[in-house]
């Protein structure tokens, strides 16, 4: 026969297991949820001359026979980090990079994931227009930005876009915990 002690620790194990079945039902519904997102990430800002150097007037440095003063690389990589595809159509705005009024854009390099993926680019003397184009799950486009007079900071830089059922494009530089993620979300 069951005293009333056993009767409460088969309760408590019973709630237990019931409440952790509840709670793993909602973390499978977060995880396999369908979401439309787009993110960037600075991989690295590297100033190829600093001040002191230019300054000293020691170092001088050409490219297609134009000075350059102040040069700086910088490795940005846009990324679909949702798990369905952003579509051409999706797009209402392409992807504007812009860097500031005083910033030159010298030269970019490509590298795309997966190397079959063709996109179009376009730049002004400060901005890159990354225009409409396929981007399945955890495509990416790294870019690799020379810059002439460009001194990076947050304010200086900005990347926007319009797509279909996306707020705002993600910065996921500083990477954030999975609270703030489901906040954000």
């Amino acid at each position: 026969m069951l005293d009333w002690n056993d009767v409460i620790i088969w309760q408590i194990i019973s709630a237990f297991i019931g409440t952790m079945m509840i709670a793993l039902t909602f973390l499978l519904i977060i995880i396999t949820r369908k979401k439309k997102e787009l993110a960037y990430h600075i991989v690295g800002v590297y100033p190829l001359m600093d001040d002191y150097d230019y300054h000293r007037g020691k170092i001088n440095i050409n490219f297609d026979r134009k000075k350059i003063e102040y040069i700086t690389v910088i490795n940005l990589k846009i990324i679909n980090t949702g798990n369905i595809p952003i579509l051409e159509n999706d797009f209402i705005e392409p992807i504007l990079i812009d860097f500031g009024n005083d910033a030159e854009i010298i030269d970019i390099i490509k590298e795309l994931k997966p190397s079959n993926m063709k996109i179009k680019l376009s730049h002004t003397k400060n901005s890159i227009n990354l225009l409409p184009i396929l981007l399945n799950g955890s495509d990416s486009i790294f870019l690799k930005i020379l810059l002439n007079n460009y001194k990076y900071s947050y304010d200086n830089l900005m990347i926007t876009t319009r797509i279909i059922d996306i707020k705002k494009i993600k910065d996921i530089t500083k990477k954030q915990t999975f609270i703030q993620e489901m906040i954000e979300s």
